[in-house]
């Protein structure tokens, strides 16, 4: 008995839309309509010397790219915008946002790098030097070791290099506030 083959059937398996069900490490299982998929590796933007790990959420639609339409060869493409997972900005931004409304933002019109933590913290970790330009702290500055100015440390309008003393006296007398 010779099976027939239907081309169009196949083409239209090769690239199917579905939804991620659930997610163990670099695999995910996916509902493409009223199937269910095994494990699927999913694609990631680099998995060489060096790595970028951005699984797909669960909910999250996918594209399932499957050759000659046999998803125990497929891949997952994530990414596809949904009512779901709506996209997070409608300019020329790139945006990336968290579940828990962490945000980072880059706008190139405007030059400008954006971090949002909310009741979160953000570290900068490096052996030797981390190099930051001006720098404007709207908060509290807490230092757990020395440090050190180049020029000047001026707090309160006072220069702690160049501020004056009054009612100095020679001896061991205490010098009044500096002025």
């Amino acid at each position: 008995m010779t099976q027939t083959i239907d081309p169009t059937r196949l083409i239209g398996d090769l690239i199917r839309e579905g939804v991620v069900i659930a997610r163990t490490g670099a695999l995910c299982r996916v509902q493409i309509g009223d199937i269910e998929s095994g494990e699927i590796p999913w694609l990631t933007g680099r998995a060489g010397s060096a790595t970028i790990w951005s699984p797909p959420s669960i909910g999250e639609q996918v594209l399932v790219l499957s050759g000659e339409g046999d998803l125990a060869r497929a891949i997952v493409l994530a990414g596809l915008f949904s009512d779901a997972h709506p996209a997070p900005a409608d300019d020329e931004s790139t945006r990336i946002v968290f579940s828990d409304g962490t945000i980072l933002q880059y706008d190139p019109a405007e030059r400008h790098l954006n971090a949002t933590v909310r009741g979160g913290s953000i570290t900068f970790e490096a052996d030797d030097v981390v190099v930051i330009g001006t720098l404007t702290v709207m908060g509290s500055v807490e230092v757990s070791e020395t440090l050190t100015a180049g020029v000047d440390v001026v707090g309160g309008g006072k220069s702690l290099k160049n501020h004056k003393h009054t009612l100095v006296q020679p001896g061991q007398g205490v010098s009044g506030a500096p002025q």
